[in-house]
């Protein structure tokens, strides 16, 4: 089993999403939005696919088919 833990980054963008969490978000506008506190894309893409991972947020398909949006839902939260 992989030992987890949580970064600062992680936490900040865990904070932002869950700030946010009945609104679907870009990758794009998950980067611009954390970005301030030092975040780069590359971080926020490595930190999304642990959250996935982990259950804690979701994918979605944008309206376009093509675009990829993810939401916080909550650790462990059931869905699939």
């Amino acid at each position: 089993m992989k030992a987890e833990y949580s970064t600062k980054q992680r936490l900040i963008l865990k904070e932002f999403l869950k700030l946010n969490h009945n609104r679907q978000f870009s990758i794009n506008e998950i980067a611009e939005a954390v970005g301030k506190n030092g975040i780069g894309k590359s971080t926020v893409y490595r930190n999304m696919s642990q959250l996935l991972d982990s259950g804690e947020i979701r994918r979605f398909r944008g309206k376009d088919g093509k675009s990829v949006l993810y939401q916080y839902v909550g650790h462990d939260s059931g869905c699939s």
